[in-house]
């Protein structure tokens, strides 16, 4: 059975989903050297409208689509939860300093298996310009992360 990066904790139903091409549409191949998994966070790239690997310097969007479906694939698009807060559990994540309540963003540059995935790490707060994603809810240590996003 494959590992589960993400888990949704609130009903999916109240979340508006969206779907967006990347632009890399290879990513979406489940034998590409680094494809995006679920969980992975995502933003528009400036000039192109589509879907890049989140560096945390514009709003991101979680990806909600399992690697390697086909009908992904074919239509060469990717659904991210778009609108509306929610909670939801990651292993995508850098584990440094996080506490209950700490604020979370999205980041290019964590460290997933072999893999660099853009999952969610501690927000420096201050002087950091980078959009906050969420909220820490618990912290299992080697484990997932429980967090809350907040609506955009």
């Amino acid at each position: 059975m494959p590992t589960q990066h993400f888990r949704l904790r609130t009903e999916v139903q109240v979340l508006t989903r969206r779907d967006f091409s990347l632009v890399d549409p290879t990513l979406l191949n489940p034998n590409n050297a680094n494809p995006v998994e679920m969980g992975e966070w995502l933003m528009l790239d400036s000039s192109q409208y589509k879907l890049i690997r989140s560096d945390g310097s514009l709003p991101s969007w979680v990806s909600f689509v399992e690697r390697g479906r086909s009908d992904v694939q074919a239509i060469g698009k990717l659904t991210v939860l778009f609108l509306g807060g929610y909670e939801a559990e990651t292993l995508i994540y850098d584990d440094t300093s996080l506490v209950v309540g700490s604020p979370l963003k999205a980041d290019a540059a964590i460290s997933y298996g072999s893999f660099t995935k853009a999952g969610l790490k501690l927000h420096g707060g201050g002087g950091d310009s980078d959009h906050v994603v969420g909220y820490v809810m618990q912290v299992q240590s080697g484990g997932y992360l429980r967090f809350i996003q907040t609506a955009m």
